[in-house]
């Protein structure tokens, strides 16, 4: 408003009130009014020169309302949760920790309906198959949770780190990338004199981490020496 100038006090006055009753959260603290000389004619004023005409500026200082900015944060920190646990049986505290979790069970589905999991290529009509289906789906879920789980503690443990997709070290990879990562490792039969062998190939250094980090059963199974 310092750049404004009006005609009569009272413009000006009216003008300020205005314009501060849509601030929210601050108050006036410091206001003056001054008197400003205007010359008609344009240009510098020669020496001399009377104003011919009076004009007002504004000059005002506000303040922070923090009384209003206290309350706005608090409301804007509160929400509902409707849940039908007994206080007793689970703390308010644990509840709304559960219910900020729930992204990584909707991630979790997410996957469930991913290209990879082929589950869309799938087609049963009959209920009983398609509860058994589902039973099999969250099943499968709770495991790739708990191995992703299991992986990421045991990195953080060790200090250890794996690429993620723009080759990044990080401590946190989804267990979908590390399939990925895994893609290629195959199980080949071998037959000699009617004595059949396994060995395993595609196993990169890369990869031989990753299934070390699983554990011991894992690396019995691929013939990963310690």
């Amino acid at each position: 408003m310092q750049a404004e100038k009006f005609e009569c006090l009272d413009d000006a006055k009216r003008e300020l009130e205005k314009k501060s009753k849509k601030w929210n959260y601050h108050t006036l603290d410091k206001v003056e009014i001054a008197e400003i000389k205007k010359y008609m004619s344009k240009g510098r004023p020669k020496s001399g020169a009377t104003g011919e005409k009076i004009v007002y500026q504004i000059n005002a200082e506000f303040k922070k309302n923090e009384e209003e900015i206290n309350k706005f944060i608090e409301e804007g920190s509160c929400y509902v949760v409707g849940t039908n646990i007994e206080k007793k049986d689970l703390p308010a505290k644990e509840i709304i920790d559960h219910y900020s979790e729930q992204q990584t069970v909707e991630r979790g589905f997410r996957f469930l309906k991913d290209p990879l999991f082929f589950t869309s290529s799938l087609f049963i009509k009959k209920q009983s198959r398609i509860e058994a289906m589902l039973m099999v789906m969250t099943l499968a879920l709770l495991v790739y949770s708990i191995a992703e789980r299991r992986l990421r503690r045991i990195l953080e443990e060790s200090s250890e780190t794996l690429p993620n997709q723009i080759n990044k070290p990080v401590q946190n990879p989804t267990l979908r990338w590390v399939f990925q990562l895994l893609e290629g490792v195959c199980r080949v039969k071998m037959r000699i004199n009617n004595t059949a062998s396994y060995a395993w190939t595609g196993l990169s250094d890369l990869r031989i981490k990753i299934l070390r980090l699983f554990g011991n059963h894992v690396k019995t199974i691929y013939q990963i020496s310690s």
